[in-house]
C-alpha cells in the first residue's frame, strides 16, 4: 500500500495546483479528485493486522458473545452483513463507502479545494480512521449531519440531528455526547456571558481534577451507566494521567484562537459558510471540556483530534473569502497542526509500527 499511498500524496497535490487553472467542479479537476477519493478509500479500508481491527474482526465473528445494547446500530448491521456472508473488511468497505460519501454531500456544499482536504487528511488522520473504525463511522455522519445545524432552511432540522446523533451513538458511544449541539443555535450569535461561565466551569473543573491526583471524582457512576460491566473501556478510562494532556490540549488552543480570529478578520462569508465556521468555533470550545479527562486519561484526545476535521474544513472556507493576513495565518496554522497531529499519532501516542504499518507495510484490498 505504500505505493497507493505515494499516489494518493501526489494526485491530491497535483489536482490542488489544476484547481489554480481550471474552475472547481470542471471535468479537469473532478477526475484527479475522484482518483484521490478511490486511492484514500484503498488505503482506509486496507488495514488487516491493527490491535483494534483485529478486535473488530473477532467481534464481527463471535457477535453472539456481546449481547448488550451498547453500540446497537454498528452491532445489527454487523449481524446482518455477517449472515449476508460478508467479511468483516467487505463489511468495513461499504460502510465506509456510504458514510465517507454522506460526509462529503455535506462538504460539497462549500465548494470548497477538497484536494487541500486531501493534503491535510493524509499524514495522520487516515491512518487513525483505518483504525478506530467505530470512531470514524462516527465521525462521517456527524460531519453529514452538520448540515442540520448550519441550514435554517431544513424543515425539522433540530429532529433531524437528534436522530443524526441516535446514530452516531449507535456506531460509538462517545458521539451521545454531541446531543448538546441540539441547545445550541449557529444561526445566532455567540453568547459571551455564557462563554464565559463555561469557560470558568472548565477551569474549576481542572482544578479539581487536578487536586483529586487526575481523577475526576463522579466520573465512576456515569460510565457505570454507559458501559456494560464487562466493558475494559471503564478501566481504561478511569486511569490517572501525568502530564501528556498538555500537547494536545497546546493544540487544542491553537484551534480556538485560530479560527476565532479569522472568522472576525473576513467579512465576506455568506450564511451557510459563516454557520459552519461558529459550529466549529463551539466545538473547539466545547473541547475545553475534556481537558480535566485528559488528565486522567489521554486516550479523549480523540475528541481533539476529531474536531480538527472541523477545523481543516473552516480554515478552507476562511482561506477561500479571506486577505494575505488570513490566508498566512490559516497556512501556518494548518502545516503546524498537521505535522503535530502526525507526531504525536505516529511518534507519542502510539509508535509507528502499530498505526502506519498495518496500511503502508501489511495493508490488503478490502476485496481479498
Amino acid at each position: 500500500m505504500l505505493y497507493i499511498y505515494i499516489l494518493a500524496i501526489f494526485f491530491s497535490i497535483y489536482t490542488c495546483f489544476v484547481s489554480f487553472h481550471y474552475k472547481i467542479g470542471t471535468r479537469h479537476f473532478f477526475v484527479g479528485y475522484i482518483f484521490c477519493l478511490f486511492l484514500i478509500f484503498l488505503l482506509i479500508t486496507s488495514n488487516r493486522v491493527g490491535n483494534d481491527i483485529v478486535n473488530y474482526n473477532n467481534k464481527y465473528i463471535y457477535f453472539y458473545l456481546d449481547i448488550s445494547p451498547i453500540e446497537l446500530v454498528y452491532k445489527i448491521l454487523s449481524y446482518i452483513s455477517y449472515r449476508l456472508g460478508l467479511s468483516f473488511y467487505l463489511f468495513r468497505a461499504v460502510l465506509t463507502f456510504v458514510l465517507g460519501a454522506m460526509a462529503f454531500s455535506t462538504l460539497q456544499r462549500f465548494n470548497i479545494n477538497l484536494a487541500i482536504l486531501f493534503v491535510f487528511y493524509l499524514p495522520s488522520i487516515i491512518f487513525m480512521d483505518s483504525m478506530q473504525v467505530k470512531n470514524s463511522f462516527a465521525l462521517y455522519i456527524l460531519i453529514w449531519a452538520s448540515k442540520f445545524l448550519i441550514d435554517d432552511k431544513i424543515k425539522h432540522r433540530k429532529i433531524k440531528f437528534f436522530i443524526s446523533v441516535l446514530l452516531m451513538g449507535g456506531f460509538h458511544t462517545a458521539f451521545f455526547y454531541y446531543f448538546f449541539l441540539l441547545f445550541i443555535d449557529v444561526t445566532h450569535k455567540q453568547n459571551k456571558k455564557l462563554t464565559y461561565l463555561y469557560l470558568l466551569f472548565v477551569i474549576i473543573l481542572s482544578l479539581v481534577t487536578f487536586a483529586n491526583g487526575n481523577k475526576i471524582p463522579f466520573l465512576n457512576k456515569i460510565f457505570s451507566i454507559l458501559l456494560s460491566k464487562g466493558d475494559s473501556r471503564k478501566d481504561l478510562y478511569m486511569t490517572s494521567g501525568h502530564l501528556g494532556f498538555v500537547y494536545p490540549t497546546i493544540l487544542l488552543f491553537t484551534m480556538v484562537c485560530t479560527i476565532s480570529y479569522c472568522k472576525r478578520r473576513v467579512i465576506l462569508l455568506d450564511k451557510k459558510e459563516n454557520n459552519f465556521i461558529t459550529l466549529t468555533n463551539y466545538l473547539n470550545l466545547s473541547c475545553l471540556f475534556f481537558i480535566p479527562f485528559m488528565m486522567m486519561n489521554i486516550t479523549y484526545y480523540r475528541f481533539v483530534r476529531n474536531t480538527f476535521m472541523f477545523n481543516i474544513i473552516a480554515s478552507l472556507i476562511l482561506f477561500k473569502k479571506g486577505n494575505k493576513e488570513v490566508h498566512y495565518l490559516l497556512s501556518i496554522f494548518l502545516i503546524f497542526n498537521t505535522f503535530c497531529w502526525w507526531l504525536f499519532d505516529t511518534r507519542i501516542y502510539e509508535s509507528s509500527k502499530l498505526i502506519v504499518d498495518p496500511v503502508l507495510k501489511y495493508g490488503e484490498f478490502f476485496y481479498k
